[in-house]
């Protein structure tokens, strides 16, 4: 089971941090900044259930909803950025993981304990993090490089501590590579509760009592 503080939503891989001057760095949050302020905060649901052969995933509705954040920060990444990884995975369902697979079994227990489907819960996604991941064994430690508030409104400044979360295959460029790697993701809080991957993670803002 991943933490609830560490739940996120990967949405898009940049590259390599080796890879990436730091002046391309500051260029790509400067786009993606000018590109969110022309968007405002969007509204979907959480909660459709997702069985992968090595996760447990609740999916978005409706999906197309959140591509405008994305095509934005891809937008931002193909102007500023020499070497990316935009073109690994030009599709993307959005989704948050809350079980990984760590060894071989029978899916029959896995799909019994859920058969009482949850019920969605509403997510506003009013913020995206840029985040530093490297792996550590079956872990992900990561580091908040800045945090963009999706819509005219200002971003909080905040740094968090390298934290290890137990996301040990969420990103597939750091499977056969130690170095660390940047990304855009969504977190799961608005509070710095836990750690961010250098993907571009989004943040919601959840209903009363939902996760």
């Amino acid at each position: 089971m991943v933490p609830e503080e560490w739940l996120h939503m990967t949405t898009q891989i940049v590259g390599f941090a080796d890879e990436i001057s730091s002046t391309e760095v500051e260029q790509m949050i400067h786009e993606t900044r000018l590109r969110f302020a022309a968007l405002a905060p969007v509204a979907v649901q959480l909660g459709r259930l997702w069985f992968h052969s090595e996760a447990v995933m609740l999916g978005i509705h409706p999906p197309q909803d959140l591509d405008p954040v994305r095509e934005a920060i891809r937008d931002a990444v193909a102007e500023s950025v020499r070497v990316h990884q935009l073109a690994d995975e030009p599709e993307w369902t959005p989704h948050v993981s809350v079980a990984y697979s760590h060894g071989d079994g029978p899916a029959e227990p896995v799909l019994d304990a859920l058969a009482a489907r949850p019920e969605p819960r509403a997510l506003r996604v009013h913020e995206v993090h840029l985040v530093e991941q490297v792996r550590v064994g079956r872990l992900y430690p990561w580091d908040v490089r800045t945090a963009l508030t999706v819509g005219r409104f200002p971003a909080r400044r905040r740094t968090l501590e390298s934290l290890q979360p137990p996301l040990w295959g969420v990103s597939r460029q750091t499977r056969d590579r130690g170095g660390r790697s940047l990304l855009w993701v969504y977190e799961r809080d608005a509070e710095p509760r836990g750690p961010s991957s250098i993907c571009a993670q989004a943040e919601g803002a959840h209903a009363k009592g939902s996760r």
